[in-house]
């Protein structure tokens, strides 16, 4: 699996990297109650991105409203339900067919597979 995206900043300090995502807008928050339904990972693909320049020590968002760096919320518990994402797209082998009906795409999971916006 090819993963691309752009980090906005890494800083490498003693030889360890860190991460940072500059946002203008809301920090991304996360609930232990709507952990299981997650579907922004951005900063947990930076931190495997990363990791492939050396050894990531931190990944922050920087919010640039208040020049203040943010934390993610549940970032381990975050990762935790990527890899399993992950692992079960890796087992699992997904056929589907572009419909004519765009009224469909509202709700398909592969919307952003297909690149439709519907």
């Amino acid at each position: 699996m090819k993963l691309k995206g752009s980090i906005d900043r890494i800083d490498r300090y003693y030889d360890k990297l860190y991460v940072i995502d500059y946002k203008s807008g809301k920090i991304p928050s996360t609930s232990v109650k709507g952990l299981e339904h997650e579907s922004n990972f951005q900063l947990q693909f930076y931190f495997i991105l990363a990791g492939t320049l050396g050894e990531v020590a931190d990944v922050h968002y920087y919010d640039l409203t208040t020049a203040k760096i943010a934390d993610e919320t549940l970032f381990d518990e975050k990762m935790l339900v990527l890899e399993k994402h992950l692992d079960e797209m890796k087992e699992t082998r997904q056929n589907f067919t572009m419909t004519e009906n765009h009224k469909k795409c509202e709700y398909c999971p592969y919307i952003k597979i297909c690149d439709r916006l519907g």
